[in-house]
């Protein structure tokens, strides 16, 4: 199930702050199996790729892969902790777990190639976290008129699959003037700025 905002489509949405997730569990977003994953399935290793603020509150973008029912597919979490194995636990997820998901393409009604965890409360109200993989040539991601974003290796010597990722935090005023008007979706570009296509991970 997916909620859509004015600024960004949002699958996962989380609320005040860190403290609560207050979106939608999904069986395809957190699995039932045994093991408590956050997607589900047996899973490689979490993969912490990148860190930020926003107000005082930290955040983390953590990935793995999981395989469920034979299928490999990447998954992407914004964690409130560090401590990934916080989110293999039922109440790790509820205090932690900010938003996420697992499989970027288009098989499913639901479904992208971005996901995106807003808050909805408290004195960051409206924060956006947007992130997504990409195809290898994807060095930057165009996000606004004249916006672009570069875009970070995926550590393949960790389990991940080859490809690029991109996040951006987007605050209750943006765009700004000076980037110009949000695009609905995000378009990678390639290093000379030419548009390429998102792919399945």
């Amino acid at each position: 199930m997916n909620i859509f905002t004015g600024r960004r489509r949002t699958a996962v949405l989380a609320a005040v702050g860190l403290v609560a997730l207050a979106g939608i569990l999904t069986s395809r977003f957190f699995g039932q199996d045994s093991t408590g994953s956050a997607g589900g399935g047996s899973h490689s290793p979490y993969v912490l790729l990148d860190r930020g603020t926003y107000g005082a509150s930290p955040w983390y973008l953590f990935a793995q892969t999981q395989t469920t029912g034979g299928q490999r597919q990447l998954c992407m979490y914004i964690s409130g902790t560090p401590d990934s194995a916080a989110l293999d636990t039922p109440d790790g997820q509820g205090k932690y777990l900010l938003g996420g998901t697992c499989g970027f393409n288009r098989e499913y009604p639901d479904s992208s190639y971005f996901d995106q965890a807003e808050i909805l409360s408290g004195p960051q109200a409206g924060t956006a976290i947007v992130f997504g993989p990409l195809p290898d040539d994807a060095a930057q991601i165009k996000v606004a008129d004249r916006e672009v974003l570069p875009t970070h290796a995926l550590p393949t010597e960790r389990g991940l699959p080859a490809g690029r990722y991109w996040v951006s935090v987007e605050g209750s005023s943006w765009p700004s003037a000076t980037d110009g008007a949000a695009l609905g979706t995000p378009q990678p570009l390639n290093p000379g700025g030419l548009p390429v296509p998102f792919r399945s991970f």
